[in-house]
């Protein structure tokens, strides 16, 4: 029997490239699924989706007309 061990994803495998959305969580306790082609509110300060893609721990972003700090950034493949 030919059996797969199960292991988390590589860090080369976690790209933003590619990616069906970004998960992002918001200081003011928020998290935002960002996907690309699709209508959100949340964008950079900087501009559009290659920007969104591009985000880190302590960026700032606009929310709902409202400036707030990023804390967690994830890739949903």
């Amino acid at each position: 029997m030919d059996s797969k061990t199960l292991s988390p994803p590589s860090v080369e495998d976690l790209t933003v490239k590619d990616c069906e959305a970004v998960l992002i969580c918001l200081s003011t306790r928020r998290f935002v699924v960002a996907r690309p082609g699709e209508p959100r509110d949340l964008w950079p300060i900087d501009g559009g989706w290659d920007k969104l893609r591009h985000l880190k721990p302590g960026d700032e972003v606009i929310y709902k007309g409202n400036v707030t700090t990023v804390r967690a950034v994830d890739v949903y493949r």
